[in-house]
């Protein structure tokens, strides 16, 4: 049984460990920080100087600007996840890095999508492109989330805000690393990191090179479900002559499990709806998921990104960025979904069948010029650009349940599908129905189209004056929208209903952030961002894009030679343009079916994280939000919005003494109720997560040794849940060992 637990003695738990280093041995002063304190023009797109990074801490951040700046200066707000609290979490997937270190944030409804402060954020950016697919973060360095709507540097996106995972680059040192891991879930992951020089002279210049590989094979928290997934991230970074530089990666990720999982709907007594369950909801033990006869078919996924980035120095001022992305996605599945109800007399059933391939296509393209003029009393930095995206996503939906009469159960037929075809099937929520009397076949065959083409142009420009204590940020971008939607099928018969809505949009930004003192700022900041929209009325006709402008204003600091340095914020985003059902349909039943664009929603609330160096080798990270995300005409909560979440986590490491090298800490992470549709009753409840975790670092031969212990969940804190949302699984024992040569 599911016991909501108060946060308040976990978060106790998690502040003894915080306490216990006070007591500890003195330590040596960590890394200098002077790198961190110079702003400096990175020409790589790619390239982050996380040399300046310390632990968890964090200055500097590109993603905001495609400039190397401080963090501070910038009047947005802004949160780094940096490698080492990525390895110290013992986190390798995206969504689980993201929900446990990010305050305000949750998983969406599919793989690649979070939702932050209230709205969403879907296509993940990788070095600013973005990426579709499930993300493994082994070839991550660090992960940059800037906050609130983005459309100014990042054309159509959705108002929540962006995560850029900045990749682990190329050396020019010969390195060799081995990760090793296995948990009491029966995870066996593998990953090997090699990098180093080809050439470093000659006229062809410099070549450096970098491959990791992952092997991982495990079981899923829900019942009967495992994965084995592939990875192979090859990097080269060649440098022909002094100011340009080539860097091409490739990522190739195959992901293959035995079938997808799902909810559990109930049946409360007295209740007219199946409501999605939880053992906190109702104080029933519940299995995790509803596979309850056995194991489902297998399916697999298959991402492959090829990115290319040129950049070449201009002069002093000038430089010039070129990126070219082709990113192909399949997938291949057969899916049983079944259906349980918990009431007097439930039955259970396996009564949806289902075999496709998805097939989803991306090309992108982007070329900027960059200025960076620095004199004694003022800089300023210019970004000019234009982008391309183009994304092909055809839906292909087949469904066909056929009840044996001797068995009980529904019958599978599986169809047969050429993969060098766009077809994409889909999954409705087909389990939100009253299945106690199914008992008719139920067929569904519908083809859909959606093509994304957009184009945009842009100029981003950052000032700062005043001796440097005044910066003002500006941007302004156009883009042209075309979504195409056709629907060629609708259950088994023709539909030639087609759309071909043209929109476009001009996205302003303005922020202003000034220093109060050499180590608080204060800011503000005003943004927009533009999505297309793909719905289409029963006649064919489509929308004009759904766009959203939103404020943030609060204060940044880093104080006291950095050991306390964080951002806190108060904000809002409206959400505009969204499809609703036509009211009319309610007097003319013509209208039934179609859509207007009325529908607005509204995110709302307060958020601060930071970091904090209490002594040498202590470091903190701690973060609160409140968010109050709603549909503004009907009032009610928007769903996967928690309205209060904390994150809580500290590390203490040993310097000197006969301790050197150990370090150990852990933490809390707490949410409340989470809607998880438009009635009410329909929630996950609030939940805890507190971890531990131990490492000793020693150097053996010549090479490091790390060897580390996680304790995830110590509580046991369970909830029925599904793969693409990390909260809820129980207590996991993580044994790691990495060497680095």
């Amino acid at each position: 049984m599911h016991l909501t637990r108060n946060p308040i003695p976990s978060l106790g738990c998690a502040l003894a460990l915080a306490v216990a280093p006070l007591f500890a041995q003195t330590a040596v002063t960590p890394r200098a920080t002077k790198a961190a304190e110079e702003e400096t023009l990175t020409l790589s797109p790619f390239e982050v100087v996380s040399d300046a990074d310390v632990g968890y801490l964090a200055t500097n951040s590109t993603s905001a600007t495609r400039f190397n700046v401080r963090s501070r200066d910038l009047p947005i707000s802004i949160q780094t996840i940096t490698s080492e609290l990525l390895r110290d979490q013992a986190l390798v997937d995206l969504n689980e890095a993201l929900s446990a270190t990010v305050v305000g944030l949750q998983p969406g409804g599919i793989p690649r999508q979070s939702i932050i402060r209230g709205m969403a954020s879907d296509y993940p950016l990788r070095n600013g492109v973005p990426t579709f697919g499930i993300q493994d973060i082994a070839y991550v360095d660090r992960i940059e989330i800037v906050k609130g709507p983005g459309a100014t540097l990042y054309g159509v996106t959705q108002p929540g805000g962006v995560r850029n995972l900045m990749p682990k680059m190329p050396t020019f040192k010969t390195q060799f690393g081995v990760y090793v891991r296995l948990d009491s879930d029966g995870r066996q992951r593998t990953e090997i990191d090699l990098r180093g020089p080809v050439f470093t002279t000659g006229k062809f210049g410099k070549l450096a090179y970098r491959l990791i590989g992952v092997y991982d094979e495990y079981a899923k928290f829900a019942d009967f479900q495992s994965r084995h997934d592939r990875l192979l991230y090859p990097a080269v970074l060649w440098q022909p002559r002094p100011g340009t530089k080539i860097f091409y990666e490739y990522d190739y990720k195959f992901f293959n499990t035995n079938g997808s999982t799902g909810f559990l709907q109930v049946r409360v007594p007295g209740e007219t709806f199946n409501r999605q369950a939880s053992a906190a909801n109702f104080g029933t033990q519940l299995p995790y998921t509803f596979n309850v006869s056995g194991q489902s078919p297998q399916q697999y996924q298959r991402v492959r990104v090829s990115n290319l980035y040129v950049d070449q120095s201009l002069g002093d001022v000038w430089s010039a960025r070129a990126t070219y992305s082709w990113q192909p996605y399949e997938r291949y599945q057969q899916q049983y979904v079944q259906q349980t109800t918990i009431a007097p007399g439930a039955k259970t059933f396996n009564n949806i069948a289902s075999v496709g391939v998805q097939r989803f296509r991306q090309e992108f393209a982007r070329f900027d010029l960059l200025a960076n003029v620095k004199r004694a009393s003022f800089t300023n930095r210019t970004l000019i650009g234009a982008d391309y995206l183009w994304r092909l996503n055809r839906t292909w939906t087949y469904r066909d349940a056929t009840r044996n009469a001797t068995t009980g159960l529904y019958g599978q037929r599986n169809i047969l599908l050429n993969i060098d075809d766009y077809y994409t099937p889909t999954f409705a929520n087909n389990w939100l129905y009253d299945f106690a009397d199914f008992t008719q076949k139920q067929p569904l065959l519908s083809l859909n189209q959606i093509w994304d083409v957009t184009a945009g142009a842009y100029v981003v420009d950052q000032i700062a004056f005043n001796q440097n204590r005044t910066f003002i940020l500006g941007g302004l971008r156009y883009d042209r929208i075309k979504t195409i939607t056709k629907t060629e099928v609708n259950n088994f018969r023709p539909a030639p209903g087609y759309a071909n809505p043209v929109g476009t949009r001009v996205s302003p930004q303005i922020g202003i952030s000034q220093r109060l003192s050499e180590g608080l700022s204060a800011y503000a900041n005003y943004s927009t961002s533009v999505f297309g929209n793909s719905q289409v009325n029963p006649d064919g006709t489509g929308f004009a894009p759904q766009y959203a402008s939103g404020w943030d204003a609060g204060f940044k600091a880093e104080l006291f030679n950095n050991k306390l340095s964080g951002n806190m914020a108060v904000f809002q985003t409206d959400n505009k343009n969204l499809p609703i059902a036509d009211p009319a349909a309610l007097d003319d039943p013509a209208r039934v079916g179609y859509f207007i664009l009325q529908g607005k929603t509204r995110a709302q609330g307060f958020d601060t994280n930071f970091t904090l160096t209490p002594r040498p080798g202590w470091q903190i990270v701690a973060g609160y939000s409140y968010i109050d995300a709603y549909n503004v005409l009907t009032g009610l909560q928007l769903a996967g919005t928690a309205k209060n979440s904390i994150n809580l986590w500290t590390r203490y490491s040993v310097k000197t003494g006969v301790f050197k090298g150990l370090s150990f800490g852990g933490g809390n992470r707490w949410r409340s109720k989470l809607y998880r549709g438009v009635a009410q009753e329909l929630y996950r409840a609030e939940i805890t997560i507190t971890d531990l975790f131990a490492s000793y670092d020693t150097r053996l031969l010549g090479h490091r040794w790390t060897i580390q212990t996680n304790v995830r969940n110590i509580f046991n804190e369970r909830q029925i849940n599904d793969f693409n949302h990390p909260y809820g699984n129980g207590t996991n024992y993580v044994l790691s060992l990495r060497m680095d040569y």
